[in-house]
Parts: structure tokens; C-alpha cells; sequence
């Protein structure tokens, strides 16, 4: 009996990965992906190795990415539009006040786009997860507040991560990372 469930799993599994290497269509960066998943493997992130100063390495990415957006707002014209001033434009239905959302609703949003959280949130993801049917009226009134008054100073605060835009580039130049927001809840 050991032995047939043994060799029922074994079948099982080579169905299992049968089925996942032919998804991949011979995509050698998705089976690469699908590996390392089922070894349970975690890519590390690479940082610039030009320092092991980790705050001065914060520093450095916070200077590069303050500049960069300051350039893009240089190059920006004020006087550009994207009308013609002398052109009617459509008439507007402007929202003045929402719909309250309720549990169903939010508890829906959150399966449908699953649980994120920033490594600053109060609530760390498993409690978060674990907890999520007490939580639900807690986040209801929250979002309808936000809505009333129209204010979300808790989305204002954001952790920024500087992800590397290519695997292949060189992580000793800052121009190769991207600033990535994780917003704080």
C-alpha cells in the first residue's frame, strides 16, 4: 500500500510538471521562474557594492532618484497643455460624493487583488491575512472616511525600493535600478 501511494504521488507529480514545462513553451526565463519557485529559492536583490554603508547607500539612491526627477521637471514646459485653451471642452460630470462601500465590497477587492504590505505597515501580511474577517469593518470605516473627507494622508508615506530593470545590467550604476513605492497602509 506505501508503495502505491508512493508511486501514485510520483505519477502525480511528473503530470504536474509535465504540464508546467509545457505552459512554458520552452521559455527558458519561465522555467528558470519555475524552478526556483518549487525549490522555494529567493532571488536576493542586488544592491551597488560600492560601499557597505547601507545609510550612505540610501543616501546615494535618494540623491540619484531626487535628481532625476528634478531634471524630468526641468525639461517639462509650464505653458504645455494637452488642449487647445480656445477649444470648449466637454462638459464634466464631477463626482461630489461617493457611494459608502461595505464589508462585501472591500473583502472582495482585497481576494481579488490579494494582500500587500510594506515592511513599515503596523500589521505584518500574516496577521494581516490571518485576521482579515475581524479587520473588515475596521477597513470599511476607513475607506468611507477617506472618501467623505475626501483626505488619504495614510497613503502620503511610501517606502521607496530601488529594483534593479534588468537582471543583466551592471548593479554598480544607479541608472540601471527603478524606484519602486510601496505605500504604507
Amino acid at each position: 500500500l506505501c508503495q502505491k501511494c508512493s508511486d501514485l504521488a510520483t505519477e502525480k507529480k511528473k503530470a504536474y510538471f509535465s504540464k508546467m514545462i509545457k505552459q512554458a513553451d520552452g521559455n527558458p526565463k519561465t522555467l528558470y521562474k519555475m524552478v526556483n519557485k518549487e525549490l522555494d529559492r529567493k532571488q536576493a536583490m542586488p544592491l551597488p557594492n560600492v560601499t557597505d554603508d547601507l545609510p550612505e547607500l540610501a543616501d546615494n539612491f535618494n540623491q540619484f532618484f531626487k535628481e532625476k526627477i528634478d531634471r524630468i521637471r526641468s525639461n517639462m514646459s509650464s505653458t504645455n497643455t494637452c488642449y487647445d485653451k480656445t477649444e470648449q471642452l466637454p462638459q464634466m460630470r464631477l463626482m461630489h460624493e461617493f457611494n459608502p462601500t461595505n464589508v462585501d465590497e472591500i473583502k472582495e477587492i482585497i481576494d481579488e487583488c490579494g494582500i500587500k504590505c510594506a515592511p513599515d505597515d503596523l500589521l505584518p501580511y500574516s496577521l494581516f491575512k490571518d485576521n482579515i474577517e475581524l479587520l473588515l469593518p475596521a477597513l470599511v470605516h476607513l475607506v468611507n472616511l477617506s472618501l467623505s473627507t475626501g483626505d488619504m494622508n495614510s497613503v502620503k508615506r511610501a517606502d521607496i525600493i530601488p529594483l534593479l530593470k534588468d537582471e543583466s545590467s551592471d548593479p554598480n550604476n544607479l541608472k540601471n535600478f527603478r524606484p519602486v513605492s510601496n505605500l504604507t497602509f
